[in-house]
């Protein structure tokens, strides 16, 4: 569903496919034809031509991907404010006097989603560790979902990859990949958040995200035999990488004989 929404401020968007727009002007001589930029003004050129609300013409591909999030957000956040102009609009003048102040209502609607919304406590151990559905699936648009977990080896070094099925599809065409890890923010009972970018659309962005139980060989072997269990066929020329990582990834991605097919480079 296609949707207009406004901003804070009462700026006039419109969202479509998990895209934001922002109202750029009407067409001459016809007020009911509008047109809409991306609200990422100066970074994408995509734009949107409605008529009556319903779409006539995108122009330009989006330089980024699409966020249902942030849609979601902006439309949560439009309704929210409607529902408290309402709310209020027939209170009279004296009651309004004893509402609480805005960074009150701000709380007790903070205090409200999370009780709706509460995630599960994190588990001691891989044993407690249960995915709900939800963390499984990725919504690109309202009504459409994909699958968010690629893999999930549950085993007893348990190794679980999230990130979009359809943009796997990118490390397949990408020359140039970029790996690290981190530890700061891994959640427990891991150790380390390993993440896979690939350069794309004039950018580089984040194709999937693995959970790892530890930092040794063979479990990067076996995060890496995952991805390519899940997309087939997976040849990239240049690989951004820690320098232990070299001979490990040149032995799982070189073509059948041939030992020099891509080049990587080592941060530095």
């Amino acid at each position: 569903m296609d949707r207009q929404i406004q901003s804070k401020r009462g700026v006039e968007k419109f969202t479509y496919n998990g895209f934001i727009y922002v109202f750029d002007k009407c067409s001459k001589g016809d007020d009911s034809l509008k047109f809409w930029r991306c609200e990422r003004r100066g970074r994408c050129n995509a734009r949107l031509h409605t008529r009556d609300g319903n779409v006539l013409k995108e122009t330009a591909n989006h330089a980024h991907d699409s966020s249902v999030g942030g849609v979601e957000v902006a439309i949560a956040l439009t309704n929210l404010r409607k529902l408290i102009n309402n709310s209020i609009v027939n209170v009279p003048p004296a009651a309004q006097a004893c509402l609480p102040s805005t960074s009150a209502l701000r709380k007790i609607v903070r205090r409200k989603r999370r009780q709706i919304h509460a995630v599960p406590a994190n588990p001691i151990n891989m044993n407690e560790l249960i995915l709900a559905e939800r963390y499984k699936i990725y919504q690109t648009q309202v009504g459409v979902d994909e699958s968010f977990l690629l893999a999930d080896n549950e085993e007893d070094q348990r190794i679980i990859i999230f990130g979009r099925r359809s943009w796997l599809q990118h490390l397949q065409v990408s020359n140039t990949w970029y790996a690290d890890g981190t530890f700061s923010v891994t959640p427990r009972p891991f150790y380390q958040v390993y993440v896979v970018l690939a350069e794309r659309f004039g950018g580089v962005h984040p194709i999937f995200y693995a959970l790892l139980p530890n930092k040794q060989r063979n479990t990067y072997h076996r995060m890496f035999q995952m991805i390519k269990e899940a997309q087939p066929n997976l040849m990239p020329r240049t690989i951004n990488c820690d320098f232990e990582f070299l001979q490990l990834l040149r032995i799982i991605f070189r073509k059948p004989q041939s030992t020099d097919v891509f080049f990587i480079c080592p941060k530095i």
